[in-house]
């Protein structure tokens, strides 16, 4: 009986959790749709169904409680009790009780709070003062939870601690790796092995393939809950500035790893805070520029290739540049700060302690948001972007990596090591010929691609090492955030899955570094941050003088 109650009770949690979250949402669309009788429907069954499962449970405080919210919102679907924001702030307060009694039961105590029964007074003022009469709570139904309060039980889906799936992934790679040193010696040994042994090897490798892929699988989550739990937060943190806004959803299907996301949840909550403390206007001045008096924060979500984009824009006023370069004139941070154009002011909003704000509020002015955004993303591998127009709104773009645990990879030789470029970053391969390129020092040049110039370095001395030489070149063309460049390496060893591998200690400050991965052979190959590299090429001598080469060389026929 007491199995059976366990299994009953998981089924009540999972199904309430869902439920008060669906509730919470629908409340908040009411607010933008105060006349949508569908919502208000909605939101009366989840609380009568919630009501009835707590009932024939024996949880008397959660019957209690809902068949008080049941009663209210009766009122309000009938339309004997119209809906007013105050009457919206009780029935989202409710909600959170719910949850906080729907936990307590689960751990076992089954009472309201003072808090509780304060609010719960409250609801029933809310509906006397209109309908005339005071609702009475149900009494204590007697049940077989009274027999059996459990603790609180987990829900019909296994949780699993994420350092559990990381030593899950981390055997995956290694079978990954014994896969490939397995590969090879069947390449070498070929006519040396039966037919038999060659079609288990097969057999073994496409298990090897979906293990891995199921493993990989496990680690994903959807973003839909990150975004949904600042639906809330947009509108209350917009009341207590004096402003209106709401927050639209795209893209919630879109899966990330999940160490991943824990970054995405830190910085999402800086860029929306952002938008609401310097770019969504107050109703007045929304009214007097023509606005919808209630702001709009899209927050969306779309896979590119092997990154994840979530965008935060909003319908604002935009980023103040007048105002970032005051403040940059205030902070020294530009020599000039007049001479800037609008895209080397706004990469300055993410120096960090930059604000526009002359004093410190609880939402913004300590100059930690944008910073710590960049920070937070650039620690798993992404990347941050701002864009902006003035009087229509801002845009701040975050690139995150789907995994950190395996890439695809590149692979690519300089004299006798092998590196390994992010494949998301390569755009194709070519050779370097002795015709149709503009060499300066032999280490550095540009070249022709289709009629246009492409600068190109020895990858060897964009990492500071010695340069090899007497292998025919070749040139992987690579690209980050617009940028492109051509890398000169010795050989080409083609596509690959990386299993990322971390660092040793001297390693893990040098920029250009992202990782380190095994290679079939039993080799360490360094997984590269392009990124990094392509700065690091800008920096050198030999860089300084290259647009004003490809000027010249463009005039003098050379590319």
């Amino acid at each position: 009986m007491n199995a059976e109650l366990e299994k009953v009770i998981a089924t009540f949690e999972a199904q309430t959790w869902d439920g008060l979250a669906s509730m919470e949402e629908s409340l908040l669309e009411l607010e933008v749709r105060p006349g949508d009788a569908e919502l208000l429907n909605l939101v009366f069954r989840i609380c009568h169904t919630l009501k009835g499962d707590a009932d024939s449970l024996g949880f008397a405080a959660l019957t209690e409680f809902a068949h008080v919210l049941e009663d209210l919102l009766g009122r309000l679907r009938d339309g004997s009790l119209a809906m007013t924001d105050e009457i919206l702030a009780q029935l989202l307060g409710s909600v959170d009780a719910l949850r906080d009694l729907l936990s307590d039961v689960l751990e076992g105590r089954d009472a309201l709070s003072a808090v509780h029964r304060r609010l719960l007074d409250a609801l029933r003022r809310t509906a006397a003062d209109e309908a005339g009469a005071t609702p009475e709570g149900p009494a204590a139904a007697a049940g077989p939870g009274d027999l059996f309060l459990p603790r609180r039980l987990a829900a019909p889906t296994l949780r699993i601690r994420v350092e559990t799936l990381d030593r899950l992934m981390n055997l995956a790679g290694e079978l990954s790796i014994a896969r490939g040193r397995l590969d090879q010696a069947v390449i070498e040994q070929g006519a040396w092995i039966g037919s038999e042994l060659v079609e288990a090897h097969r057999a073994m490798d496409h298990l090897f393939a979906n293990l891995q892929e199921e493993v990989m699988r496990v680690r994903m989550v959807p973003l839909g809950p990150v975004f949904r739990q600042h639906v809330r937060g947009v509108r209350e943190l917009a009341v207590a500035h004096g402003k209106r806004a709401r927050l639209e959803i795209r893209g919630e299907d879109a899966e990330i790893d999940t160490t991943v996301i824990e970054h995405l949840r830190e910085a999402l909550i800086h860029v929306i805070r952002n938008s609401l403390a310097h770019g969504i206007e107050t109703p007045e001045r929304r009214a007097a520029q023509g606005k919808d008096a209630v702001g709009r924060i899209v927050l969306s979500a779309r896979q590119e290739g092997a990154q994840i984009v979530v965008e935060v824009s909003d319908d604002g006023a935009g980023v103040d540049v007048d105002a970032v370069r005051r403040r940059a004139r205030t902070l020294g941070l530009a020599e000039d700060p007049d001479a800037l154009g609008q895209d080397e002011l706004l990469e300055l909003v993410f120096h960090p302690g930059f604000s526009t704000r002359d004093e410190a509020t609880l939402e913004a002015g300590r100059g930690v948001g944008m910073d710590a955004v960049r920070r937070s993303i650039e620690a798993v591998g992404g990347s941050v972007s701002l864009e902006s127009v003035a009087g229509t709104g801002a845009a701040t773009t975050l690139r995150l990596p789907l995994t950190l645990a395996i890439i695809d990879g590149f692979a690519v030789g300089v004299g006798d090591e092998i590196y390994v470029l992010p494949l998301a970053t390569v755009v194709e391969c070519l050779d370097l010929t002795v015709d149709g390129h503009y060499a300066r020092g032999g280490t550095t040049g540009l070249m022709s691609v289709r009629g246009k110039p492409l600068s190109w370095v020895l990858l060897a001395r964009a990492l500071g090492l010695s340069c090899p030489s007497g292998r025919r070149p070749s040139v992987v063309v690579v690209e980050h955030a617009g940028q492109r460049l051509g890398l000169v390496v010795d050989a080409l060893h083609g596509e690959r899955q990386a299993v990322i591998k971390p660092l040793p200690r001297h390693l893990r400050h040098v920029p250009e570094i992202a990782g380190s991965t095994i290679l079939g052979d039993g080799r360490i190959a360094l997984i590269l941050d392009v990124r990094a590299v392509i700065e690091r090429a800008e920096d050198l001598p030999e860089a300084l003088g290259r647009l004003h080469e490809t000027q010249q060389a463009e005039e003098d026929g050379h590319v």
